[in-house]
């Protein structure tokens, strides 16, 4: 079969897709990329790759869905305990000048991946994505509106200017 029961790639998002191929040559049954699983412009090679792949799994490290007020919040859903769901906003800021910027990449995709957990797949309907010059030259904010499956409007803020301590939100 394969040369290794189970993959992961934990590398420069500059060399995940150069790695993520050789592992699927070599037919790792699981590859576990971390997060994000390529830079911006290699994204239609990696759905070019999905039609040709068998057997083999790839997953994105995302890590918010298993925190445990999540995982509750989604069965208060699932049961219907919170009623149908007309707004929803999600947001997180934190001062995290490690990463100059990028917000988007890092927390706007968990808090992105956290609103499609637990509303379902998304429509976008508008973004929004500054900098500010605070971090380098780089994205610093993001604003996603967005409509859930069920039609629910669901808005996404995330920012890395905010210099206050960690805020992770999420109301229903």
């Amino acid at each position: 079969e394969g040369y290794f029961s189970h993959a992961l790639v934990a590398s420069p998002v500059q060399c995940h897709y150069a790695t993520l191929l050789q592992l699927l040559e070599y037919r790792a049954p699981a590859i576990l990329v971390e997060k994000p699983l390529v830079l911006p412009e290699e994204i239609e090679l990696v759905r070019a790759l999905s039609s040709h792949v068998s057997r083999q799994s790839v997953f994105v490290g995302f890590n918010w869905r298993f925190n445990s007020s999540v995982q509750h919040l989604k069965q208060q859903i699932i049961r219907g305990a919170i009623g149908p769901i007309h707004v929803a906003q999600l947001w997180a800021r934190e001062w995290l000048p490690r990463y100059h910027g990028h917000v988007v990449l890092e927390s706007g995709s968990h808090i992105l991946d956290t609103a499609q957990y637990l509303l379902g797949n998304m429509k976008v309907v508008g973004a929004h994505v500054s900098h500010h010059g605070m971090l380098g030259d780089a994205d610093e904010a993001g604003s996603f509106l967005l409509e859930s499956e069920s039609g629910a409007h669901v808005s996404v803020h995330v920012n890395f200017i905010h210099s206050g301590s960690y805020d992770y939100t999420i109301n229903i």
